[in-house]
């Protein structure tokens, strides 16, 4: 098929969007006839994380330019992250590029984020592709086992907490809630604290905790995520901030409580288990988590944000209920995406349940193997199939680890049969790079809270 004037072949394509066209391969075809260098890179607290690129640079390629190079600099916002942005090339380019990124941090409401996060304002600096900044690297994070830990997994549709005690998991439970619906901050507190004294009770004592979050987290400090979106910004900053830190404090004095993105966790569970590094985390339950484990085991301080990138470019590319905005990940997998689907199979649920409880029914019909519950998953698998390559241009992936509530039971087999099948067909030398790695049952639901315990240091 044509796209922005190039030839663009897809053998696989999710059933449900005939016309889709996934952004790695724009980004294959784009570069066959760009040769001239162009870079960009992202400045966060610590690290520089810089992307090398080629443009066309010709008055007639302007227009194809720009898309391509907005393209990519928006995924390394939500890849990498950061304040600063440097530009360095084409300036006529640059220019537009700093225009739509202010734009696109806009509608995403990123600013007050930035702020928070890196206590800076964004900015944008311009310079000759030669002068391009770098500054990469990682620190060790985690896989502390020593001592009793409970270890939080907060998610939008349910809580899980584990208690282990060095190393072994005595206790663990998952119990759905209502906090992405709750504007109440109390209740997040109150299931918070629920759930800390439920592990607490099955230890003699607590000497750490670790959280895992959908959101931000720095220590001890929690930011605003999914599981607060309806929480005021004042009651998020009077109450939300500390929220995990005086749970604690009702549990012991001076527990130490450590916190981090739920997407790093689930690299950390990855890499824990099977011994691997250079590894793709993907939670996947009511949006779509992701963090990455490099080569030397560490964690980075990347935000490895894969819901928010645009993984399709077709103009009818499928539209989050998040903004609007065409072809993100979350679009195409999600819980609300799998309840969507199956509406349209005419799938009955009733209305006045959580999407949490409608997705334990579509789940049912598939362990009864219901065709229509299969198309679904099969859908899914082929669209992160086309994902994986898009990922890799800037996580170097050989593992790729699944864990949530959307993988559960025989849709989580079917996912993954179906993305190695387009994986092998569409992509095959990223077939042989990378391994699909899909945990038992009890891991797929509960790991990211025992990898959480593993995140404060213990003396």
């Amino acid at each position: 098929m044509e796209f922005m004037g190039l030839d663009i072949k897809v053998k696989n394509k999710p059933f449900y969007e005939p016309g889709f066209i996934p952004a790695y391969k724009f980004i294959e075809a784009y570069l066959k006839g760009a040769s001239q260098p162009y870079a960009l890179a992202w400045q966060r607290k610590d690290y520089i994380s810089k992307f090398s690129t080629f443009i066309y640079g010709t008055p007639e390629k302007s227009e194809l330019d720009y898309y391509y190079l907005k393209l990519i600099t928006e995924f390394t916002y939500n890849i990498w992250g950061g304040w600063k942005l440097y530009l360095c090339g084409d300036e006529a380019l640059s220019l537009k590029i700093k225009a739509a990124m202010l734009d696109t941090l806009a509608k995403f409401g990123s600013w007050g984020s930035i702020k928070l996060l890196f206590n800076q304002d964004f900015t944008v600096e311009f310079l000759p592709f030669e002068q391009c900044p770098q500054n990469e690297g990682s620190k060790p994070f985690g896989n502390h086992l020593n001592g009793c830990r409970i270890g939080f997994d907060g998610g939008g549709s349910d809580r899980k907490v584990s208690a282990v005690i060095d190393g072994e998991v005595v206790y663990s439970e998952e119990v759905l809630w209502e906090a992405k619906f709750r504007s109440d901050i109390d209740y997040h507190y109150n299931e918070v604290l629920t759930a800390f004294k439920t592990a607490a009770a099955k230890m003699p004592r607590v000497d750490a905790i670790g959280v895992s979050i959908a959101g931000s987290m720095v220590g001890d400090q929690y930011y605003r995520g999914t599981i607060t979106k309806e929480v005021s910004a004042k009651d998020m900053e009077e109450k939300g901030r500390d929220l995990f830190r005086r749970a604690a404090d009702q549990i012991g004095p001076n527990i130490p409580v450590v916190g981090r993105n739920d997407g790093d966790i689930a690299a950390l569970a990855g890499a824990m288990s099977l011994q691997k590094n250079k590894l793709w985390g993907v939670p996947l339950g009511t949006g779509f988590g992701s963090g990455y484990v490099d080569g030397a085991g560490n964690l980075k301080d990347w935000s490895t944000n894969m819901a928010f990138s645009k993984v399709a470019v077709n103009e009818d590319a499928h539209s989050s209920e998040l903004l609007g905005f065409i072809g993100i990940g979350e679009s195409y997998i999600s819980q609300n995406r799998v309840i969507e689907m199956a509406e349209k199979e005419g799938i009955e649920m009733p209305p006045e349940l959580y999407p949490a409880e409608k997705l334990l029914i579509i789940q049912d019909y598939m362990n009864k193997g219901d065709s229509r519950t299969t198309r679904i998953f099969t859908y899914m698998g082929c669209c992160f199939a086309h994902m994986l390559p898009l990922a890799d241009l800037f996580l170097d992936i050989e593992h790729v680890y699944l864990i949530g509530r959307l993988v559960s039971g025989k849709g989580g087999e079917v996912f993954v049969q179906e993305c190695q099948r387009v994986l092998n067909e569409d992509y095959p030398d990223h077939a042989a790079k990378m391994t699909l790695w899909l945990p038992d049952e009890n891991d797929r639901r509960v790991s990211q809270s025992v990898a959480a315990a593993s995140l404060p240091i213990v003396e």
